[in-house]
């Protein structure tokens, strides 16, 4: 929710990427002082027509800033006016996935997405906004990504690595991001984002878990005593668990 103060902002949350405003509702804030921060940028849209696009640097160069634009633009005679408010700096999105690798194994994490909006593909976020809420933040962008970096580049990737040891290498990441680049081109293309860089973070998978797991009956097995003993219980606790999964 928007609060009411001395200064309007459009976004009150850092996850928040993007709002739509309808500029007709403006009467409730037109006192109010609109001010943008660096990597920030504002669109005007008028009866579907899209018209300036003002960032911090052009609205401090003109006398009567941001209000001076909004006059003039309820000053048009249209049916629809709108506001695009948009983050222009880089924004990190992450995907979580879980999947099994070649070998059988399980492994989990997320995929990272660093993206960026360009000033003139802002107008490019209608798409998206078309039939849904007029709010963009990072949960929804992860959303709306999943399924197809799930399809198209998480499973694929996985699909090739022969061990563990590839999905750990830098090889593996570089394949991924250029993956990524290819196959979501379009898609981030359509909502006006650039892809700044890709890679996937994956968690301990049930191999190397069990390799771990070895390691502590090995060293569990030298120890004596009652410490040994109860030391080798928790482990073996610990691997039915895992294979029970």
């Amino acid at each position: 929710m928007i609060k009411m103060s001395n200064r309007f902002r459009w976004r009150d949350n850092p996850n928040v990427i993007a709002r739509l405003l309808d500029a007709n509702n403006i009467n409730t804030w037109k006192a109010q002082e609109v001010v943008l921060k660096p990597n920030e940028a504002c669109v005007f849209i008028v009866d579907g027509r899209i018209g300036d696009i003002l960032t911090e640097k052009i609205v401090g160069n003109i006398a009567g800033g941001f209000n001076r634009f909004l006059g003039e633009m309820m000053g048009v005679t249209a049916k629809d006016r709108r506001l695009l408010f948009a983050m222009t700096g880089p924004a990190d999105i992450s995907v979580p996935f879980s999947a099994n690798l070649p070998n059988g194994s399980k492994v989990s994490g997320f995929a990272n997405v660093r993206v960026q909006l360009r000033n003139d593909d802002i107008p490019k976020l209608l798409n998206m906004f078309a039939n849904s809420a007029p709010l963009l933040d990072r949960k929804r962008l992860a959303e709306v990504l999943h399924n197809e970096l799930m399809m198209r580049v998480i499973n694929p990737s996985l699909a090739e690595c022969s061990s563990d040891e590839d999905l750990r290498s830098a090889a593996f990441q570089d394949k991924f991001e250029m993956r990524t680049e290819v196959e979501l081109r379009s898609t981030l293309s359509t909502l006006g984002f650039t892809l700044l860089k890709a890679f996937l973070t994956a968690n301990q998978t049930d191999n190397e878990k069990i390799t771990q797991l070895n390691a502590e009956l090995s060293t569990a097995t030298q120890t004596e005593g009652a410490h040994a003993e109860a030391l080798m219980e928790r482990i073996a606790i610990r691997e039915a668990a895992m294979l029970r999964r």
